[in-house]
């Protein structure tokens, strides 16, 4: 025995436009919502805008960055711009106030990632790709601010 199925094209082709509706007006909807994100204001900011960071941003990126992963205060964070076979590192260091002892750290921040290495003596050591961050500086009406997300510890916003 065979069956024959009996299909209505005129339904099929009504169907067919009711789905590349819908399709259309989800992607529709989901470029208004990223579009709308993009441009939101936040914290009470009227408008935001990505912009490029000077050294001086990232030094300071890389101090709350350094701060961050070792859970410390990034208040107490000193820094100072190094290079080495001509690329751009920002050293990081802290004295910690139970024993007085000082921790020195490098960083390197390209324009979208940060990575770090502890410092033995000045020489680096392992870089610690495992928690290489990223970040974004946008300009507000109330200045300059950047956001840092880093793995496993989370994002944070600060003033540059």
């Amino acid at each position: 025995m065979t069956s024959e199925k009996n299909y209505d094209a005129s339904n099929n082709g009504l169907l067919g436009k009711v789905v590349i509706a819908l399709l259309i007006v989800l992607a529709l909807q989901s470029l208004y919502i990223f579009f709308k994100n993009e441009s939101s204001p936040g914290n009470g900011e009227t408008s935001q805008r990505v912009v490029s960071s000077s050294q001086g941003d990232k030094q300071k990126i890389c101090e709350y960055y350094i701060a961050s992963v070792m859970y410390k205060s990034p208040s107490i964070m000193s820094s100072r711009l190094i290079t080495k076979d001509s690329a751009y590192f920002f050293e990081v260091s802290y004295r910690r106030n139970s024993d007085n002892t000082v921790w020195e750290y490098v960083c390197h921040i390209d324009e979208k990632n940060i990575v770090w290495a502890a410092l033995d003596n000045g020489s680096p050591g392992r870089w610690r790709y495992e928690e290489d961050a990223t970040y974004s500086v946008k300009m507000t009406s109330s200045g300059k601010r950047a956001h840092l997300s880093i793995p496993n510890i989370g994002s944070i916003n600060f003033a540059l």
